[in-house]
Formats: C-alpha cells, sequence, structure tokens
C-alpha cells in the first residue's frame, strides 16, 4: 500500500510532549559530538528531553552512550529519560552523482595537501549503519522486556536495561511498519520534517510527533533527499502552517508539533507555543555549553558569533546545512548533492582541521540565533527558556 496515499491516518502514540508541560525544552539532537551523554543527563536532570545522536556513530558507540547516559541518571537517584535520533538511509547515487563526487574530489585536492591527509576512496554506502543500530534497540527492548520492565512497568529501573524514550528520524521518514513497532513497545517515534506535505506523511503514518524544522536552523535540513533544495518559510509561519494542516484532525491522531531553528530565548519559544507548538527544540544554544561534546574551537567559534555569520552550504556533506561562514565554505560554493560520498570526502580535511585548531575548514554549523550562545551550564539555558513558557 502506498502509506503517502493512505486516506485512514493511524492513531498517534500521546507524546509526552502533550501529556507533560514540563517539558516544554527539548535539547535537540546535533550529530558530530555537541549532543554528548553528560549534555543529555543535564537537561534531563532539569526534567528536559535531550537527545543523543547516532548519526555517524557505530552500533557498538551507540550502545555505549546509551549505556553511559543511563549510568549518568541512576548516579543521580533517577530514571534514564533520553531520546535518540537515526538517520533515515538515503538513495543510492546514481552514475551521474557518482561522477560528480569524482570531480568534487579532484576539487578538494588542495585541500588535502593543505593538510597533509590522503585523498579517500569514495564510499557509496548510504545506510548509516541503520540496520545495526535498530539491532541494538532491538536487542535492549527484549532485554528490558525479559527483566520484566515493558511499557507498563517501569519500577526496576536500576537494573533493567535502557531504551530510549524517544526514536527521533531525520533525512527520511520511518516506515509504517516501524512506527507501529516501537510505539507498540513504549517508546516513542518522532519524525524531522521540512515541509508541510512531510508533515501531513509523518502524521498518516501515526508518529507521536513531528519536529518541525525551519530554515533557521543550525546543521542539517531535514529534507527527504540529499538533492532536495529546502523551503525558506520562517519557522513560525511554518509552524502556524503545519498546526492549520492538524486543525482538522481528531484529537486522538494529531501528532505533537515541535519547533525547531533559531529557538534561543524565551521570546522564541512564546511565539512558537504561541503559533501551535506544542513544545520546542533547540539546539545552538545547548551545543556551547559546558556539558556539550563540542570541541573547544568550535565552541568558541559559537560564542563569538555575530547574527549575520551564518550561510546556508553542501560544501561539507553534499546536504544543505547552516554553519559559520569560512574560507572552506566560500571555496567550494558548488559542492554536489551526493550525500553522504561528499561527507566521507571530506571527513578527512575535517578531522585534521580539527585537531589544527583550523576553524577555517571546520564544519561549525549552528543556527541562525547563535549570537545568543553565550556558553554556560545546560541548566541555566533550560532555565532561561522556560521563562518562555
Amino acid at each position: 500500500m502506498n502509506e503517502t496515499q493512505n486516506t485512514q491516518p493511524k492513531e498517534a502514540a500521546q507524546s509526552t510532549v502533550k501529556s507533560r508541560a514540563y517539558r516544554t525544552i527539548i535539547a535537540a539532537p546535533m550529530a558530530g559530538g555537541p549532543s554528548s551523554p553528560a549534555l543529555v543527563d543535564a537537561v534531563a536532570a532539569h526534567g528536559v528531553l535531550g537527545f543523543l545522536a547516532a548519526g555517524y556513530k557505530t552500533p557498538e558507540a551507540v550502545e555505549k552512550e546509551l549505556d553511559d547516559v543511563a549510568q549518568r541518571a541512576r548516579q543521580r537517584g533517577a530514571q534514564p529519560f533520553y531520546g535518540l535520533n537515526l538517520f533515515v538511509p538515503q538513495p543510492s547515487p546514481s552514475g551521474v552523482d557518482r561522477d560528480r563526487a569524482a570531480a568534487y574530489r579532484d576539487e578538494l585536492a588542495n585541500d588535502y595537501e593543505r593538510f597533509g591527509v590522503a585523498e579517500p576512496e569514495l564510499n557509496w554506502t548510504t545506510d548509516d549503519q541503520w540496520e545495526g543500530k535498530l539491532a541494538v534497540i532491538r536487542r535492549r527492548l527484549a532485554q528490558r522486556e525479559q527483566q520484566g520492565e515493558g511499557p507498563a512497568d517501569g519500577d526496576n529501573h536500576d537494573e533493567a536495561v535502557s531504551v530510549p524514550d524517544v526514536l527521533s528520524f531525520t533525512f527520511g521518514l520511518p516506515s509504517e511498519e516501524l512506527v507501529d513497532e516501537f510505539q507498540s513497545r513504549g517508546i516513542e517515534v518522532w519524525a524531522t520534517v521540512a515541509t508541510t506535505h512531510a508533515a501531513q506523511t509523518a502524521a498518516d503514518r501515526g508518529v507521536a510527533a513531528v519536529v518541525v524544522q525551519g530554515p533557521e536552523a543550525g546543521g542539517h535540513r531535514a529534507t527527504m533527499t540529499p538533492d532536495e533544495e529546502p523551503g525558506s518559510e520562517p519557522l513560525m509561519s511554518f509552524v502556524q502552517a503545519v498546526s492549520d494542516l492538524f486543525a482538522n484532525t481528531d484529537a486522538p491522531t494529531r501528532p505533537a508539533i515541535i519547533a525547531a531553528g533559531g529557538i534561543a530565548t524565551p521570546d522564541h519559544v512564546g511565539e512558537a507555543l504561541r503559533h501551535g507548538a506544542d513544545a520546542v527544540a533547540a539546539g545552538t544554544i545547548f551545543a556551547a555549553t559546558d556539558e556539550a561534546g563540542t570541541n573547544e574551537p568550535y565552541k568558541q567559534a559559537l560564542i563569538s558569533a555575530t547574527a549575520d555569520d551564518t550561510v546556508i552550504t553542501r560544501a561539507y556533506s553534499g546536504r544543505p546545512a547552516r554553519g559559520r561562514r569560512n574560507a572552506f565554505i566560500d571555496a567550494h560554493p558548488n559542492a554536489p548533492s551526493v550525500y553522504p560520498a561528499v561527507n566521507g570526502l571530506t571527513s578527512p580535511i575535517r578531522k585534521a582541521a580539527t585537531k589544527q585548531e583550523q576553524t577555517d575548514s571546520m564544519s561549525l554549523w549552528a543556527g541562525q540565533s547563535v549570537e545568543y550562545a553565550h556558553g554556560g551550564t545546560a541548566g541555566s539555558v533550560v532555565d532561561l527558556l522556560l521563562q518562555g513558557r
């Protein structure tokens, strides 16, 4: 059955966002380091859902972080409370795409030489070890259920294997079968969307929440395919459009709406809620905090940035992403939309630049509200944003 043409929307799971108002603020997933277990636990200690980012990690590394964040919570005498974000597998590149990626590798020759790194082989793998990561969650779910802690029994959390409270998906939508599988076993499924069409499709598949991502967001835009051009509709009007879209949907089937993109002040929070959001997700402002896994040069680049310093580029990964403008972005304005192959081509450059603290070639993902990223503790950011509820 073609899920996008299903005229009978599935009943959405009741999201914690809608049932527990104190979780109005969410620490968004940020792949590449910022979303550390320390950050996720720090916001959880303040009643806020934080996300680990599985993107680019091995299944083994993901599982280690799941254990880490759970251990931190239990050391506080609390039950683990966190989400995990996964990248949906991408389309296989065409012959033309492969040629474009090969040409881009040639374009990067001077960058490889500058940093003394070898040209990498072109890698056409597009699934980000998807099945292995899902297998980790399924195995941990089975272990938890065997221990007697199913969806309705959360008392024995000191010894139970932890699983994420929420699985969110980016760069595509989870299938209806995947939504059913995890939500029937107590894990909420969220979808990250950049268009109203994607929001409706996600709702039809029964997700508990849609993360409505505006163009102000730092990092990668949540387009469904690498070559899709992201929309430019500002976040607040986009949130209102999705809210209006869902207005005629019966309450049991309406997913929660989470506004993401440039959220950094109490006023931003309040405005998003007035436009129909049930909660907001903030990223950049958390990436600069003490607990974030952001490397120090990157963190300082965030703290020193101004409102006009960010641009959208494909230079680092082939997908559109917003970051602080630098020499590398300026030098490669026509990078091909071949993801994740381009990401693999720039990986040795980014790693070497980070090691040498050369921010002119680092991927410094940042949202349009980066001027509000002042550092400090994650708890202080939560307290600030909660003033906008």
